[in-house]
């Protein structure tokens, strides 16, 4: 039979339906038809397929080969600037060392609390300051900052100062050391030895576990001029020294070391690394807490310092890194340190005012004093010292040391009667004058008013807690009137500020037997004969 034509008008419907049904199969449930597929359309598809694959995986080889290459360059690149690199990311963790010489800085609790943007000290720089103006304006009158340029680096070699740097030139050597209140009372003098290393490495960190003060400063009057240090300094003309004349001393300590009040002959300091917060108060003016002082450096701070009045604050200042202050002679001065704080001070070995000869020659005296013991002798010395107080109080009226000094002229002569009034005035001029109390009651005690001496002994207790003169006097006192149950917990609470100092373990032990504790008392002695020990090794 023959195909019949198909009409234009059935082609166009048979191609409407066609397309109605892909449709359907786009959208709905119906799937699309496709066209049959011979065997060389399935392999045209399998070639382009493969031909596909391996454009991709050549591409991808291309890719990972230019990939590999950079991260080999970068590499190398790495490792012959890895030197380069260490240098400069060490720098960058370090740069607070290299700033500070290797030495530890302040951390920011102790800035916020200790240090001060408070200077009423003139600060003057090197190119200012002649040796013609120094002499004419400063010498002897008031203090000065001095400044330089570069700070350290124009006066000396920082290196020489740095921690690495000390460690390896002296780290053997020997070092003295001691507490802020005890380096005074012993003439500026530091009792305690140890290795320059040792004390760098763990020395320095010690804190009193009743205070939490630190246990080392750094104090050391032949250190550094046994040293190569003094080579190294380039001072204007007004600090250059003569170890013939001039004393040297050299300090190393922690943030809150420091020393107390005291004065001695001209001086100048000057700080290589850290921070030191000066108190200062002129000759005619005694500090508040006196000297022979009352109080440790902090216990002063916290508790004296902010009572006093704006007329009563002491002139003061933070001297910074690579300063050099001056110091004039009689200045009454005490120091805090920010930071590990490393310092050179050269002080004059002969005083050269009038007030300040007054004051060495009683030094001399009361030295010669302890040496002998002769009563006689003793009761001349006290003469000429009272002769000396008497003086110095013509210069100056006002000053609470000198009162309360030549109140013990006279109390050492037995004239406690005439003593009282002097520690009574030097108390009114310094209601802080803790040493003067003391003095008062024992002047009370032997006057046999024991009521009023028990009162003034409790009165120096509360004005300062912490000081191990109070437990010591008070505590004899009691002992004195037989009441060693009361005196026990006196001893004890000065064994906790001195643990170190053997007579308050010997007092106490003394109560402990005098109240029965036997087995206390055996522990006593065990901690004298470990401190005598150490105090042997110490002479040694």
């Amino acid at each position: 039979m023959a195909k019949r034509k198909t009409s234009p008008a059935e082609a166009d419907a048979s191609k409407a339906s066609h397309r109605s049904t892909n449709q359907v199969g786009a959208s709905g449930d119906t799937e699309p038809t496709s066209p049959p597929l011979n065997s060389q359309s399935v392999c045209n598809l399998k070639s382009k397929s493969e031909k596909s694959v391996s454009e991709d995986s050549t591409h991808k080889f291309s890719s990972l080969t230019v990939y590999s290459f950079l991260i080999l360059l970068l590499a190398m690149v790495t490792l012959y600037y890895l030197p380069t690199i260490n240098i400069v990311f060490n720098s960058y963790l370090n740069n607070e060392d290299s700033l500070n010489g290797g030495w530890r800085p302040a951390s920011q609790e102790i800035l916020e609390k200790y240090d001060t943007d408070i200077c009423n000290i003139q600060r003057l720089s090197v190119s200012s300051l002649s040796p013609a103006n120094f002499e004419k304006e400063f010498r002897f009158k008031k203090p000065v900052l001095v400044t330089f340029p570069n700070g350290l680096k124009d006066w000396t070699d920082p290196d020489l100062w740095s921690r690495h740097g000390l460690l390896k030139a002296y780290s053997n050597w020997t070092l003295h050391s001691g507490q802020s209140l005890e380096i005074v009372r012993a003439g500026g003098n530091a009792k305690h030895r140890t290795s320059f290393s040792e004390f760098v490495d763990s020395l320095l960190a010690e804190t009193n576990k009743t205070t939490n003060e630190p246990l080392h400063y750094g104090f050391d009057r032949r250190f550094y001029y046994d040293t190569d240090l003094p080579k190294s300094l380039r001072l204007p003309r007004y600090f250059q020294s003569n170890y013939l004349e001039d004393d040297s001393i050299f300090f190393l300590g922690s943030s809150l070391t420091g020393v107390v009040f005291h004065k001695h002959s001209d001086t100048w300091n000057a700080v290589a690394y850290g921070k030191k917060r000066w108190f200062l108060y002129p000759p005619s003016r005694t500090p508040p807490g006196g000297v022979y002082h009352g109080f440790t450096l902090l216990d002063w701070f916290h508790n004296v310092y902010p009572e006093l009045t704006d007329e009563e604050k002491p002139i003061e200042c933070v001297q910074q890194s690579g300063e050099i202050l001056y110091l004039p002679e009689g200045m009454y001065h005490a120091t805090l340190n920010l930071g590990d704080t490393i310092a050179l001070a050269i002080q004059k070995k002969n005083a050269t005012t009038e007030i300040e000869k007054l004051s060495y020659e009683a030094t001399r005296l009361n030295n010669l004093m302890s040496e002998i013991s002769e009563d006689d002798s003793d009761k001349a010395i006290n003469m000429k010292l009272r002769e000396i107080y008497e003086r110095t109080l013509e210069l100056y009226p006002d000053n609470a040391e000198a009162h309360h000094k030549l109140g013990l002229a006279l109390f050492n002569m037995g004239l406690y009667r005439d003593a009282l009034p002097q520690f009574m005035k030097a108390i009114k001029l310094d209601p802080y004058f803790v040493l003067a109390y003391i003095h008062m009651a024992k002047s009370l005690a032997k006057l046999r008013d024991y009521v009023k001496a028990d009162v003034v002994f409790q009165k120096a207790i509360a004005i300062s807690p912490n000081l191990w003169d109070n437990y010591k006097e008070y505590g004899e006192f009691l002992l004195q009137q037989g009441r060693p149950a009361h005196a026990l917990p006196i001893y004890k609470k000065g064994t906790e500020l001195m643990p170190e100092l053997t007579p308050f373990w010997h007092y106490y032990k003394h109560c402990q037997q005098q109240v029965g504790d036997i087995e206390g008392a055996k522990q006593s002695e065990q901690i004298i004969v470990k401190l005598q020990k150490q105090e042997e090794t110490q002479d040694s």
